[in-house]
């Protein structure tokens, strides 16, 4: 009986550091999934505002290339 509580309690304990784990793991990935999504949409954002200033640039350098 009493090795039956101590295997029932060990089960517990060690499902319970797996979970542990496996959120932690979920959450790690989750992170760095958003974190991707962050520099991507960034990304999207920056790189047409850096052509069309870049683009206005290059068209006011024409403008004075006499």
């Amino acid at each position: 009986m009493f090795q039956k509580t101590i295997s029932v309690i060990s089960a517990i304990v060690l499902g319970y550091i797996g979970l542990k784990i496996v959120t932690f793991l979920f959450s790690m990935l989750f992170g760095i999934a958003v974190g991707i999504f962050k520099i991507v949409v960034l990304l999207a954002i920056a790189i047409p505002i850096y052509f069309l200033i870049n683009n206005k640039l290059s068209k006011k350098n024409t403008d004075y290339d006499f």
